[in-house]
């Protein structure tokens, strides 16, 4: 497998997912800015992408969470 980035566009905090070769995953500025009320809200719901994401990868956590910034 190769490895490759995913981009969870977030409006004005988006969230980059890393799948390493080895299938690693490192997970830049988690920011779940959805919200939970409003049904006409179309950002992806990224607690269900991520934990997707993990099972897909067979693994049940990050290698790296990595904040950039404190917002």
């Amino acid at each position: 497998m190769t490895g490759h980035m995913t981009f969870f566009p977030l409006g004005n905090a988006d969230t980059t997912l890393l799948r390493l070769t080895n299938d690693d995953l490192i997970l830049l500025d988690y920011a779940n800015m959805r919200s939970a009320t409003d049904t006409s809200d179309k950002r992806i719901d990224l607690p269900k992408a991520l934990r997707s994401e993990l099972a897909d990868a067979g693994r049940k956590s990050f290698r790296v969470v990595a904040f950039t910034h404190l917002d």
